[in-house]
């Protein structure tokens, strides 16, 4: 049984009254954000083939077919991207699911290819994935996901660094 979860405080600085509307929607999307995330953490925790961090590589490399792609370009790719990647790839490398080889053009380079083993994995995680995926906005009709959706793009092209 999941457990259930507090809200996460992200801002006590002030009290409520006195933050502005736009203080409110940034706490309430890190909020929002965290307690989606935390259905998809419990999720992976169940299913033990990968960690999303895990499932997020092997759907990037699933993307590139035979060609694979470089380590830092998984990193640039990934949802929650950093300097994180190369553990993870490392960790899936372990598991057998990611193999790795030198670029042939310039060996400084690692391109990762995803394996029989992560495709399985992907399959097995791909149903509960997808569903969990429409769950989540299941109090939002068709219109206001679009809504969501852009106004989500544009804060998050606002913010790119």
């Amino acid at each position: 049984m999941p457990i259930k979860r507090a809200p996460t405080v992200i801002s006590n600085r002030l009290p409520a009254a006195q933050r502005t509307i736009r203080q409110e929607a940034v706490i309430a999307l890190l909020v929002t954000a965290d307690s989606v995330r935390n259905r998809f953490t419990e999720l992976f925790a169940e299913h033990r083939d990968a960690s999303m961090q895990q499932y997020d590589v092997l759907r990037i490399l699933r993307g590139t077919g035979a060609d694979g792609l470089a380590a830092a370009a998984i990193g640039e790719r990934m949802i929650e991207g950093g300097s994180s990647y190369a553990h993870t790839i490392e960790r899936l490398v372990s598991k057998g699911l990611v193999s790795r080889s030198h670029a042939h053009d310039d060996r400084r380079h690692t391109v990762c290819h995803v394996t029989k083993r992560g495709l399985e994995a992907l399959t097995r995680l791909e149903g509960p994935v997808d569903a969990l995926d429409e769950d989540a906005l299941t109090c939002l009709d068709e219109v206001e996901s679009a809504q969501l959706l852009a106004l989500l793009d544009r804060v998050r092209s606002h913010n790119v660094r």
